[in-house]
């Protein structure tokens, strides 16, 4: 072997391991781009919620009226989120969105087009929020509703509980609300 193909084999090792150590600073800053815009999932984080305290409920006994508003204190607490997410929040890069939104994106629901095939389609999602006003309106309007809608079940449950004579009736009409609302949702969809 000559001194130049030599020369040229080392080269060429070098170039490889340079090669390597490029892909290999890439890869670690891609993983630190995905921990550091790491996202926490807020329906999760309310499921977890909600498992907590419905151990705390599970452990307290005495009263069957409190029972009979556990679920009542989730629809509160999913209200409560759903109101809390229309609120404007940005901190830093990060800008709140409504819940129905995070959904929306979540289950991949809509089919939106991008600007290239190879768009990304979280970053459709962005472009149609920042770009088009209905398409915000629609899911702020959305999140509204299943918000206070959420929120006056709370209310209406408590009324129900505490104003009927005995915890069997009051389970009675809590089921008997809800049947009516099943039928009226049913009959809407029609």
């Amino acid at each position: 072997m000559s001194h130049l193909e030599d020369s040229n084999r080392t080269n060429n090792e070098a170039h490889v391991i340079q090669s390597s150590k490029i892909e290999s600073t890439q890869k670690n800053k891609k993983t630190m781009i995905f921990i550091f815009r790491k996202q926490v999932n807020l329906i999760g984080l309310l499921v977890v919620f909600g498992f907590i305290v419905g151990i705390i409920f599970s452990v307290i006994e005495g009263d069957s009226r409190l029972f009979l508003l556990r679920d009542s204190f989730f629809t509160g607490v999913f209200g409560l989120a759903f109101i809390i997410t229309l609120i404007p929040i940005k901190i830093g890069s990060f800008e709140m969105r409504p819940l129905v939104y995070y959904s929306a994106k979540n289950l991949g629901m809509a089919n939106l087009k991008g600007l290239t095939e190879d768009e990304p389609i979280p970053e459709r999602w962005e472009r149609y929020w920042r770009s088009y006003p209905r398409f915000r309106q629609t899911f702020i309007v959305l999140t509204a509703v299943w918000g206070f809608g959420l929120l006056i079940e709370v209310p209406v449950r408590v009324i129900i509980v505490y104003r009927s004579p005995t915890v069997d009736d009051a389970q009675k009409k809590g089921e008997q609300l809800l049947k009516e609302q099943e039928e009226a949702a049913a009959a809407a969809a029609i």
